[in-house]
């Protein structure tokens, strides 16, 4: 695994994947004058389990570009992370706007989970666009030590 590799897409992609689970185990509603919040992990049967997984397609993308030689394999996981960060996104708009009926209010967590997708949904999109590859890297490190 070589990080130099990595692309400011893939940074971000790494950024949002965290962010959205830190976002996860952070208030996604309260119960207003009860003062109860209730974590993305607390509130959710399944969409939980789907954003992790959007969070870990987007690492795996990030993964494949730092490991590996040929463009390829990075490129397919730069449109997967592309296409569940979109997913993503229209799964936590859809909650952020459309809450739960059994909870008073939105907190912070959602709002951080709202961002986190769009960063990885850019995330991804960026790393579709910029078309630079591991072969400036390499030659740069060959220059360097040669």
């Amino acid at each position: 695994m070589d990080l130099r590799r990595l692309r400011p897409a893939e940074w971000v992609l790494t950024a949002g994947a965290a962010a959205l689970v830190v976002s996860l185990f952070s208030p996604w509603y309260g119960l207003g004058r009860v003062g109860r919040t209730f974590t993305g992990w607390e509130s959710f049967a399944a969409v939980d389990v789907i954003l992790i997984a959007c969070a870990a397609v987007a690492l795996l993308a990030v993964v494949l570009q730092a490991t590996q030689e040929t463009p390829a394999l990075p490129v397919i996981g730069s449109v997967a992370a592309t296409w569940t960060g979109l997913t993503a996104l229209v799964v936590v708009a859809l909650n952020v706007v459309d809450r739960p009926d059994r909870f008073a209010d939105t907190r912070y967590g959602a709002w951080i989970g709202l961002a986190a997708t769009v960063a990885l949904a850019a995330g991804g999109w960026w790393a579709i666009r910029d078309e630079r590859t591991a072969l400036r890297v390499r030659r740069s490190h060959l220059e360097s030590s040669g």
